[in-house]
């Protein structure tokens, strides 16, 4: 093998495992602006956007291809067929990432996942690299584990005390009733004390925290083993690292009892009988285990639901649901699937009545691949089924004894080190305090300790103990990825599919061996298709370059309509003070002064484009100021309000560029557009039940209104019911006429019927759909509806925070008595 193959090949399994290493540790934002209203929370989104993800999917195809590539050139043979595998569900993923971004995003991701895994299944044939790779790997626990304690005991309470103190307007800004079944959903999730790293779900969190534990404990056991006592093959081991291991194994036993995922202690105990047969048995644990524990989850599963509703437990039922809506949604598009981000549209209409939740996810990896990419995606199981026959080979190396193992995972997680931390002083800058910085650098300090730390324990332990870890952590890994969503989150997909690459079998071809490695190879027939199969990463790197360029240009037009927007916050809360001053009587030069320089930098876009004729809001805000007219201040602020987000939804516009063969490629800008316009039309700055600056909703609910995509149009549906729904209110406090009303009502029928029948299990959506009905004076058809939602809501009796409010009940039974 030449020196040049084997730098190559290095370098490749470090820039594998940093990208697997830093997905895990800064949030992944689907959203990345408007996530939330500008105008009321500045802060800039603490995660990167799809845009950044995709570059990280080019560099790690590209670095999976550089791999494979320099497997081939130091002859060391390519399983083709692997390859092969990885690489062919790539008809689906580019075919939905042409049409839709969010498809581009998760489909690239899973691609290059499953790239990734091909690439380390052939750099761990050799002892050294997957010693390496699994300490590196693992030792992601370390920054999670503290990032998850600063979640669960630090920033628990200041977020439950913020929520409660805010919990009116919040609930008033998404049009929530605090009775509602989304106020309470989302009371209950926000108030529970749990641990979810930057996944933003505790499960992919305790999920990574279950493989850790097992393969913690594993390495602690044969750390403090003495060889000299027990005669087992292996080195001894230092107490100090003995001891670092085992600390970290306890952390990771902690995190998990603090989340109590259920799921994940199942799938940990699990994978601890494997590790006990394995390092006890009489025989080695074998991958094909991992596969053998993944049948046995799903198949829990399909036993769970013939039980139904008369046994007690729920969660599995509830994946039982997930799993015969998903494929109710797999019959309207078998052969291309639904599209990585296309199952929640369709889901809510082939669901079962007593699911309530509309998921994006089937929450098992073998059904979300087949779903959602179609019959293509088969290649990925064959991949893995393939992949983890036989038997482990982890004959020692020359080169690979503990010790310098040991350094080089030091060597490489600190560099993954450097890159980790000043991405998250980046991303999280300003979220972060000298103590939340503090704790950061302490877990990639912890990081790096137990990176070279496992690296010892793991090179200095024998064959069969290293070979249990392994296959106990693959178990765990394909166990949980039948019952949540670990395989399709952007954060975690990568570190599980390295993890069971870490377990794989692959040999080296019959024209190499291991004795034969450091020398050179003579050359292997058909190496020119190994070679362009190699490189095939490298090609589909281009795509997924090419679309991070797009979701570029797209992201940068919402950053620009972000900032339109972003000063109206300055300007409330100085508003606020000011008028609270005024009122008290103790109004100073230096309120005013902040308040007219906030009102001067928000109008300063409006005033470039303003004739020459009309007064600048300055001049406005001043004139309202002199005679301590409040309410004519309150009107300049309004308009000043209603000008900026109209501004800012021209902008969103214009992010999609409308000659593009799909111009909604990016549904994100046509959204935020009218969720701008619609907080203007609801005059932003006064109470909801204010008086509606009707241009601007009118503007929104035309906006909703046009060809979009199959799966927007369904989202432009819903947002124009709501929308239409609170003009049809505001006019009705207006007094305007009953004949007006009715013949509002009867215009409104159509698009809340369709909204109903595309969401038939939301029983929401049949009680509003009765409300337009009673209002256009078809009072039958009002209590037909009223009926089915009834019947809808009933269902739901599983999660009954899921259900409609008791008031809510009442009023429609005094309604259908009428």
């Amino acid at each position: 093998m030449t020196r040049h193959a084997t730098w190559m090949r290095w370098a490749a399994l470090a820039v594998i495992l940093s990208i697997a290493v830093l997905r895990s540790t800064v949030m992944i934002l689907i959203v990345p602006v408007f996530d939330v209203d500008p105008a009321r929370d500045p802060t800039v989104g603490i995660g990167i956007g799809p845009a950044v993800s995709l570059l990280f999917e080019a560099l790690l195809l590209l670095a999976s291809g550089a791999a494979l590539f320099a497997e081939v050139r130091a002859g060391r043979g390519l399983s083709r067929w692997c390859v092969a595998l990885a690489v062919l569900p790539a008809i689906s993923v580019l075919w939905w990432a042409s049409m839709d971004a969010m498809d581009a995003f998760r489909g690239l991701t899973w691609l290059s996942s499953a790239s990734a895994f091909a690439a380390l299944a052939h750099l761990v044939r050799d002892r050294g690299m997957r010693v390496v790779a699994i300490s590196v790997l693992l030792a992601t626990m370390a920054p999670l584990a503290v990032r998850g304690l600063e979640q669960a005991f630090v920033e628990h309470a200041a977020t439950v005390s913020q929520f409660e103190a805010t919990k009116a307007q919040l609930f008033a800004e998404r049009g929530w009733e605090v009775d509602s079944s989304a106020a309470r959903t989302y009371t209950r999730r926000l108030t529970q004390r749990e641990a979810t790293g930057w996944f933003g779900l505790s499960n992919p969190y305790s999920s990574m925290m279950a493989c850790a534990a097992v393969a913690l404990v594993g390495g602690a056991w044969s750390a403090w083993r003495r060889r000299v006592v027990t005669r087992m093959d292996g080195e001894e081991v230092a107490r100090g690292i003995a001891c670092t291991v085992s600390l970290c194994a306890a952390l990771a036993l902690c995190m998990l009892a603090i989340n109590f995922g259920k799921g994940a202690i199942a799938a940990m105990s699990l994978g601890f009988v494997v590790l006990l047969w394995g390092c006890t048995g009489q025989r080695e644990a074998r991958p094909r285990w991992i596969m053998f524990a993944a049948c046995i989850a799903f198949f829990a599963i399909i036993l769970r639901s013939w039980f139904g509703e008369n046994f007690p437990e729920t969660s599995l039922y509830l994946r039982s649901l997930y799993l015969e809506g998903a494929l109710g949604a797999y019959e309207t598009s078998p052969r291309l699937g639904v599209g990585p981000d296309g199952l929640q549209s369709l889901f809510m209409q082939s669901k079962p009545p007593e699911c309530a939740e509309d998921i994006q996810s089937a929450h098992s990896v073998f059904i979300d691949w087949l779903v959602l990419l179609g019959p293509v995606a088969i290649a990925w199981v064959t991949m893995l089924v393939l992949s983890l026959r036989g038997r482990i080979a982890v004959q020692r190396a020359e080169g690979s004894d503990a010790s310098e193992l040991s350094r080089t995972g030091m060597r490489l997680a600190f560099a993954i080190v450097i890159i980790g931390l000043v991405l998250q002083a980046r991303v999280e800058g300003p979220i972060l305090d000298a103590f939340s910085l503090c704790l950061r650098a302490a877990g990639w300090m912890l990081f790096v300790a137990l990176a070279a730390c496992l690296a010892y324990a793991l090179a200095a332990a024998c064959a069969r103990v290293l070979v249990a870890i392994v296959v106990a952590v693959g178990v765990v890994v394909m166990a949980h990825a039948q019952i949540e969503m670990t395989f399709f989150l952007p954060g975690s997909v990568v570190w599980m599919s390295l993890m069971l690459a870490c377990a794989t079998t692959l040999g080296l071809s019959s024209a190499s061996s291991a004795e034969a490695e450091h020398s050179p190879q003579p050359p292997v027939r058909g190496a020119w298709l190994s070679q362009v199969l190699a490189l095939t990463p490298v090609v589909l790197s281009g795509f997924a370059l090419y679309f991070a360029v797009r979701e570029y240009r797209v992201e940068e037009r919402l950053e620009r309509a972000a900032e339109i927007v972003r000063p109206l916050a300055e300007v409330r809360d100085a508003w606020t003070d000011l008028s609270k001053a005024i009122t008290r009587g103790s109004a100073t030069e230096n309120t005013v002064d902040r308040f007219m320089d906030a009102v001067v930098v928000a109008s300063a876009p409006i005033e470039i484009g303003q004739s020459a004729g009309s007064l600048p809001f300055g001049a406005r805000m001043e004139d309202a100021l002199s005679t301590r007219n409040l309410d004519g201040a309150a009107k300049v602020l309004v308009d000043l309000d209603v000008a900026l987000r109209t501004l800012a939804a021209e902008e969103l516009l214009r992010a999609n560029p409308e000659e593009t063969s799909t111009p909604d490629w990016n549904r994100l800008p046509r959204e935020a557009a009218v969720k701008q316009l619609a907080v203007a039309g609801r005059r932003a700055l006064g109470s909801k039940s204010a008086e509606f600056h009707g241009a601007s909703l009118n503007a929104a609910i035309r906006l909703t209104r046009g060809e979009h995509t199959s799966r927007l149009d369904l989202r432009m549906l819903f947002m124009r019911c709501d929308l239409l729904w609170e003009r049809l209110q505001a006019e009705r406090r207006r007094g305007d006429s009953e004949e007006s009303i009715r013949f509002t009502a009867e215009a409104m029928r159509w698009d809340f019927t369709r909204a109903a029948n595309a969401a038939p299990y939301s029983p929401m959506r049949w009680v509003l759909l009765g409300d337009v009905q009673e209002i256009a004076g078809h009072l039958d058809l009002a209590r037909t509806s009223w009926k089915q939602a009834q019947v809808v809501n009933a269902a739901l009796h599983l999660d009954p925070l899921a259900q409609l409010s008791e008031r809510l009940i009442a009023e429609l039974e005094a309604k259908q008595a009428r």
